[in-house]
């Protein structure tokens, strides 16, 4: 689809989009909340879209100027663009989906600590900041002075290929859990190593965590570990990723340990979304960032960050299939192409208003 014309209705805005980059490619974060639906509005003629790099932008002379995180790196890349907007009349949005005005708690703080003026520049002087949260919206509105709009993230449904059929599992008698991040969370491995440590000293072979990315340390493996690592072509390609991704089969649950914080509190529940879209239901930590939109026993499981609780409830599911099958059934509805086409409307329609 994406090579066939596109032909843009008569007066649509013409919009700059700024994402963060590593290197020659999107950062993840890039790809799921500025390109897949600055994208799909692209291609359908609702926007006239470019990616751009920050000294493309005037001489595009765009309607709206759309940046994200660290793409304007520091107070002074903000300031010349915003009066670049001054100047061109364009309307600012900034795109935030980490709490990363909070960033003491977190292992990437040090990476981030020039940066974090910059964030509160961007949130200070864009006339609409989206959030990907409400927790994350509250805690912007204590330093912006413009509309803050929660704009939920979803996935794009054409990269995931959820029209695909899965197969859940390989017939093992261990129940295969699937655990995938970044590597910056290793405070939430380090809490679910003594969970699959109680599981396995009572049930020896019943339970195994598949592992992706997640901990700066691979030199311990424990006997229940399996770790996965994606081809090095992968890099830091989030499309890869996603490709690579779904053709990893024969997982049980995907889990989502995560400790409470003022960072943490902030996060979206996008690997509840990322389990869904392989065919998995998710157990996550009973935290805000996975219990403000998702329903116990419903489209996801919690338990308290308590390894005791944690072992309960693992150890409940696996005699309760029916019910693992049906949470699974309904994570499905948090996904797909009904929840990434209103994703991309909320975002148009806003992108018209600003432009007028």
């Amino acid at each position: 689809m994406s090579g066939l014309p596109i032909r843009h209705k008569p007066s649509v805005p013409r919009v700059a989009v700024i994402p963060e980059r590593y290197g020659n490619v999107f950062s993840p974060c890039a790809s799921i909340r500025l390109h897949s639906f600055f994208d799909r509005m692209r291609r359908a003629g609702e926007a006239n879209v470019r990616f751009l790099i920050p000294s493309e932008v005037e001489a595009w002379r765009p309607d709206v100027i759309v940046w994200q995180r660290v793409s304007l790196a520091d107070v002074d890349k903000v300031g010349r663009m915003c009066e670049i907007a001054a100047r061109l009349g364009a309307r600012t949005i900034y795109d935030l989906d980490d709490n990363l005005l909070d960033m003491d708690e977190h292992r990437e703080r040090d990476a981030y600590v020039d940066m974090v003026a910059a964030v509160r520049e961007s949130v200070r002087c864009a006339d609409e900041v989206w959030c990907s949260t409400p927790n994350l919206a509250r805690r912007v509105a204590r330093e912006g002075r413009g509309r803050i709009t929660v704009m939920p993230n979803a996935l794009d449904p054409e990269l995931w290929e959820l029209d695909r059929s899965r197969a859940s599992s390989t017939g093992s008698n261990a129940l295969r859990l699937l655990y995938m991040g970044t590597r910056t969370h290793d405070d939430d491995y380090a809490f679910l190593s003594k969970v699959m440590d109680t599981l396995h000293r009572a049930s020896p072979g019943a339970f195994e965590l598949h592992l992706v990315g997640v901990r700066t340390d691979d030199s311990v493996s424990p006997p229940w570990l399996r770790v996965h690592s994606p081809p090095w072509f992968v890099g830091a390609s989030y499309p890869a990723f996603v490709h690579w991704l779904i053709g990893q089969e024969g997982f049980d649950l995907g889990v989502a340990p995560l400790m409470s914080g003022e960072f943490n509190d902030c996060k979206s529940p996008i690997k509840v979304l990322d389990y869904a879209a392989i065919g998995l239901a998710t157990v996550a930590s009973a935290v805000p960032a996975y219990t403000h939109s998702l329903r116990s026993d419903v489209n996801c499981f919690h338990a308290p960050n308590q390894v005791d609780a944690w072992v309960a409830s693992l150890a409940a599911l696996v005699a309760r299939p029916v019910l693992v099958e049906a949470v699974r059934r309904n994570s499905a509805d948090l996904c797909g192409s009904a929840v990434f086409d209103a994703a991309v409307k909320a975002r148009a329609t806003r992108v018209c208003q600003l432009a007028g």
